[in-house]
């Protein structure tokens, strides 16, 4: 018994011969496939190199992403106009989109996610084509006086001109209702209905909490100039006053 492992390429003749002899395979995106390919093959590579621990079989509701690796060439198209997404294999797809697409670029890739809570989602990566001639750092004219940055605990942000942005804390204020849910799903019979309807209650509030995470970082860094719920208003009381304003507008 030889101990020899299987490349990547050798995977991908096996799969040509598995998609003619099965149909239902058959109706899987061959590029979709090969993905799922290049992902157990970097996990088996980074075990080797002893970076990560043995791979194992993921589960139905565990494998959280499909992607289309090359959809320029049709596997993917997005109709923004209709608010549709058409994904071979599968067909046109409504969805919501929550950003205006870059127009004139060339579609990269596609993600297809499916989160905890049951939601799906697509991210959508594009190629942007810049000038290297152009300067890419403003000019000295342009910049402003530097400021020293600290990040804490009771406030998220502190500057050194006395700016500062109290932690939002978005985890801490969905606990208690996290706490009761994971109640609730610990008394269910596992693998039930009841215990699925359970966990995708408790999926829900951690999605939020995480999304809110996610948006108040860039928010924070690059807020839109002259909008006045980013000043931060000095003296008494007045970041708790801009971090209210704040708050309400990226609350899920």
């Amino acid at each position: 018994m030889q101990r020899k492992s299987t490349s990547y390429k050798e995977q991908c003749k096996m799969l040509t011969s598995e998609f003619k002899a099965e149909k239902q395979l058959a109706s899987l995106h061959s590029q979709v496939a090969q993905d799922a390919l290049h992902r157990l093959d970097r996990a088996f590579r980074s075990f080797f190199k002893k970076e990560r621990g043995y791979p194992r079989f993921k589960k139905f509701r565990s494998y959280g992403s499909f992607a289309y690796p090359q959809p320029y060439n049709g596997s993917a198209k997005l109709n923004e106009r209709d608010n549709r997404i058409f994904l071979s294999k599968i067909g046109n797809v409504r969805i919501v989109v929550h950003r205006r697409v870059p127009s004139g670029r060339r579609l990269k890739t596609c993600t297809i996610i499916l989160e905890p809570d049951g939601r799906w989602f697509a991210s959508l990566i594009y190629d942007e084509l810049l000038d290297i001639r152009l300067p890419f750092f403003p000019g000295k004219s342009s910049w402003n006086a530097p400021v020293g940055i600290d990040l804490g605990l009771s406030s998220l942000i502190t500057t050194s001109d006395g700016c500062k942005i109290v932690h939002p804390k978005f985890l801490r204020r969905a606990e208690n209702k996290m706490r009761l849910l994971q109640i609730r799903l610990s008394r269910k019979r596992r693998g039930s209905k009841n215990s699925t309807k359970a966990r995708l209650r408790l999926a829900t509030p951690m999605f939020q909490s995480r999304q809110q995470k996610e948006r108040l970082q860039p928010e924070t860094e690059y807020p839109p100039s002259g909008n006045p719920r980013f000043d931060c208003v000095r003296g008494p009381g007045g970041a708790e006053h801009a971090q209210e304003s704040f708050l309400s507008e990226v609350h899920l």
